[in-house]
């Protein structure tokens, strides 16, 4: 999941226009992947976003999702596309969401394949916290790392950097430069390096 993406696409420059068009995919779209959380987040906004879900989903998962989310944004379903055509879809949209429960202790201590496809498209994040994902925020900081149960002043804090234009270029950045770390280039050498030592003993 750190293989590099499209750089021809991070080259070409963001404007971050409103509604914000936030991004979530899997090859399923079901229970338990945070998004009905999410969406009770976002139910004191006042400015509208709009939620952008790729993967397969039943009829009745849907009018579940439907039926439960905010009324003043708005929600969208894609159906799953080609691996070769997934970056430039995520490319079209302004911040990615990895959302990820912290327990079982797997998916506490890992950092969602999501996120990495994000930041390398330069995506600012929004994160759920998990260990994993706190240590991937912890030297760039590429978005806004949620609580598994947010305050009331965090989730103000979050719809205050959702509206700031500013802030959402400077996480842009930071998530370019995270891309350039966490990619297949420098995790294949540490591979290599874990091998080559096992190898020696």
């Amino acid at each position: 999941n750190v293989f590099l993406s499209r750089a021809d696409l991070l080259e070409q420059p963001k404007t971050f226009a409103w509604p914000l068009k936030l991004f979530w995919f899997s090859k399923t779209i079901g229970p338990g992947r945070g998004l009905k959380h999410f969406f009770s987040v976002i139910n004191s906004f006042h400015n509208p976003l709009q939620i952008h879900l790729l993967g397969n989903v039943s009829p009745a998962y849907k009018d579940e999702l439907k039926l439960f989310f905010p009324k003043q944004h708005q929600l969208f379903f894609h159906g799953i596309v080609a691996t070769h055509q997934l970056a430039e879809k995520i490319a079209d949209f302004d911040i990615g969401l990895a959302l990820e429960p912290d327990t079982p202790l797997n998916k506490n201590y890992t950092i969602s394949n999501k996120f990495f496809q994000y930041i390398q498209l330069g995506l600012p994040v929004i994160a759920t916290k998990t260990t994993g994902q706190e240590e991937a925020f912890e030297k760039y900081q590429p978005g806004y790392l949620l609580s598994q149960q947010p305050t009331d002043h965090e989730i103000a804090a979050l719809e205050k950097w959702l509206s700031s234009p500013a802030e959402l270029q400077a996480a842009r950045e930071r998530a370019i430069a995270a891309s350039t770390e966490y990619n297949w280039e420098n995790e294949s050498k540490k591979l290599l390096a874990i091998i080559k030592n096992a190898l020696e003993k």
